[in-house]
């Protein structure tokens, strides 16, 4: 971005992405460089997570499945992500979340540092052929099946996946309705899954529970889209995040009910949220089961909840808010 006021291509405003991989993240290897190169210029951090109390949150679900020692491990990265964090938003300007949450939560960690903070909300695109297909969506009686959608090497999926299989999958397999036989649904796992995390997963499953998995590694777009509009439900059974989890809007977008917890529904930034989610209304695997049950074998409510996701996916085509929210950012940069 140029300067209003010159004809000189100087470069008013840098945005950097911040994620924390194995190796240096973006802003560590850039922003010194920036400040010293170009003093005048705007640092602006955009992060999509509360990336160690993220990592905070995975341990803390995590503790009963680990030694001593790999847990020791962990709390030394997670102590490692803070200080890394806090010195990245120490050498900015201005720092963007993508969730009230988020937000709120940055503003009150970066008071020392007295870093401003701003909201920019989420937004997602389908392509004009996906969103075409939403003209003609199966009704309940036309759908059948469970889905999950995740990568299985992100420990986030990892510990909702094994929550789900080891927790509520018996509660729910055990359980037969007029419209819902466990036996004759089917889980189609969609994502990279390791095979030993499969095998942990299931390891307490019976040879007929596991005839019941379909393991899908990749779909493109279309055919994934495909697959969603034949399922019946989505599970996100998310117990440690922060940010946006994506997969829910694209789901919602897509045209089918989506069973969550009251963490995964949390970056969810909607009026519409209760309506048009079915969130387990306690921690707890009885809880989720129960959710799931009735959002599967409801026809009316799985209707009315079809009917509001779609309303509230609507927003997220929505440019006004992404713009507003992108000007604030600006003024409060005196661009």
């Amino acid at each position: 971005m140029r300067r209003k006021d010159s004809l000189e291509p100087e470069i008013t405003v840098v945005m950097e992405y911040l994620w924390f991989w194995s190796y240096l993240s973006v802003p560590e290897k850039l922003s010194s460089s920036i400040r010293s190169l170009s003093p005048k210029t705007k640092i602006v951090i955009l992060t999509d997570d509360l990336h160690y109390i993220r990592q905070k949150l995975i341990n803390n679900e995590m503790y009963d499945h680990l030694t001593q020692a790999i847990y020791s491990d962990a709390k030394d990265y997670e102590y490692a992500i803070q200080k890394r964090e806090l010195s990245v938003y120490a050498n900015a300007d201005h720092v963007i979340g993508v969730t009230e949450y988020d937000t709120g939560v940055l503003s009150s960690m970066l008071v020392p540092l007295n870093v401003p903070v701003s909201l920019v909300r989420f937004r997602h695109n389908l392509t004009k052929e996906t969103l075409s297909s939403f003209n003609s969506l199966p009704t309940y009686s036309n759908r059948k099946g469970i889905c999950f959608l995740g990568n299985g090497n992100n420990p986030t999926n990892q510990i909702a996946l094994n929550f789900f299989f080891k927790q509520v999958y018996p509660l729910v397999f055990r359980q037969t309705t007029p419209t819902m036989s466990m036996m004759n649904i089917t889980f189609h796992l969609v994502g990279t899954v390791p095979q030993d995390r499969y095998a942990s997963f299931m390891e307490q499953m019976t040879a007929d529970e596991k005839k019941t998995i379909d393991i899908i590694p990749f779909l493109n777009q279309n055919d994934l889209v495909k697959l969603l509009q034949r399922c019946r439900v989505m599970i996100a059974p998310i117990r440690a995040t922060t940010g946006v989890n994506t997969k829910i809007i694209y789901v919602l977008m897509a045209g089918i009910p989506v069973v969550t917890t009251n963490i995964g529904a949390r970056g969810i930034d909607i009026d519409e949220k209760p309506a048009a989610l079915a969130i387990a209304p306690e921690d707890t695997a009885q809880s989720y089961a129960d959710t799931l049950i009735r959002t599967y074998s409801d026809a009316q409510y799985w209707t009315n909840l079809l009917q509001n996701s779609l309303r509230a996916a609507s927003i997220f085509e929505n440019t006004r808010n992404f713009e507003k929210d992108l000007n604030h950012v600006l003024q409060q940069l005196s661009i």
